[in-house]
């Protein structure tokens, strides 16, 4: 519900993204982010179903490496989606470590935020006592971490809301392995 309030963070972007890969040197594990030099392959829109798409390819100027970033707003849901793929455009096997496919930064209030997660995929997604709902609050010198995947105890969705107001957002993950997601105050407040 519009309030007014500005949730994203302005001191600087908050979709750069964070590539880490094995095989690119010898021994060496290589970081790719979005300050270390990329070439614009392309960019394009699409729709389908009800989705607007948006596809951009940067190729990386030192790595046989390129990145696809898409982004999907629909006509009627209050949802944007956004996926990252990573593409060994080289000869050499390359092993993915990590990625971070989405960085958010929040300040919509100077006061801590509050975190709910709920454990696990339950019927539903409602909260029984083998599922509860969880709250932490996260703001200044407090970090939380969120696990899940097909193993962890953790769930796919999340809260962040304003204490005493109505105010929040709410996102969600899909995964084909483990996934860590963090909350707290990286670049302030959350």
């Amino acid at each position: 519900r519009p309030d007014g309030r500005e949730w994203i963070h302005p001191a600087r972007p908050s979709d750069e993204f964070l590539v880490e890969l094995e095989g690119l040197a010898p021994g060496a594990t290589v970081v790719l982010s979005g300050d270390t030099g990329w070439r614009l392959v392309s960019a394009g829109r699409s729709t389908g179903r009800g989705w607007k798409l948006l596809e951009v390819r940067l190729a990386s100027r030192q790595h046989p490496v390129e990145v696809r970033r898409t982004w999907a707003v629909h006509a009627t849901l209050p949802v944007v989606r956004q996926w990252t793929t990573v593409v060994n455009t080289g000869d050499a096997a390359l092993r993915l470590r990590r990625i971070d496919s989405f960085r958010l930064r929040l300040a919509p209030t100077p006061e801590d935020l509050e975190l709910s997660w709920l454990n696990n995929y339950c019927r539903g997604l409602k909260p029984s006592p083998s599922h509860p709902v969880h709250r932490r609050t996260v703001g200044v010198n407090v970090r939380h971490h969120v696990e899940t995947g097909p193993y962890s105890p953790d769930c796919a969705w999340f809260t962040l809301e304003v204490p005493g107001t109505a105010a929040g957002i709410t996102g969600g993950w899909e995964w084909s392995g483990p996934v860590k997601v963090g909350f707290g105050d990286w670049d302030g407040p959350c």
